[in-house]
């Protein structure tokens, strides 16, 4: 995101966290989720409970923020993790699953994936973004001038909302 468009928003990784928080925020709460917040680098709701991380590529004033959240998982592939060696302080030496949780669990069941996605298109436009949907066909010619980096893969999201 070009540092003009937010030009309130500071390009650095707290800053960015935080304005991405009043983004997501909204948007999980018309999808029954009062009590999400930014807790330390993480996304969390119900007590400290991480739904979702992030990364940032910042150059300049220029920036690009990536969230990524935790729909479903697997809890026995979830428990095969090792406990990293470097943890948030709230983690408080939990597990894994004690740690982290599926957001299909914590929002309302009639508030599905598809209705989130839609809310935090929602949000985005009441911040003043003109929001459109694209397919990876209409992404294609963006993605042809340079080569991917090594470890970048194209996901196609509607499989997700499916």
């Amino acid at each position: 995101m070009q540092g003009s468009a937010l030009p309130h928003v500071e390009a650095f990784p707290q800053p960015i966290m935080k304005w991405t928080e009043e983004l997501y925020r909204p948007a999980f709460a018309a999808a029954g989720c009062k009590d999400f917040s930014l807790r330390e680098n993480d996304y969390v709701v119900a007590g400290g409970r991480k739904v979702g991380g992030n990364a940032q590529a910042i150059t300049g004033k220029r920036w690009l923020h990536h969230t990524s959240f935790l729909w479903d998982y697997d809890p026995a592939h979830m428990a095969l993790l090792r406990h990293p060696p470097k943890a948030p302080k709230y983690r408080e030496g939990r597990g894994h699953g004690d740690f982290v949780t599926r957001l299909c669990e914590v929002l309302h069941p009639e508030h599905g994936r598809r209705r989130l996605v839609e809310n935090f298109g929602v949000a985005a436009a009441e911040l003043g973004f003109a929001v459109q949907e694209r397919t990876l066909a209409d992404a294609a010619p963006a993605l042809s001038h340079r080569p991917l980096l090594l470890g970048t893969k194209l996901l196609d999201l509607r499989e997700f909302l499916q």
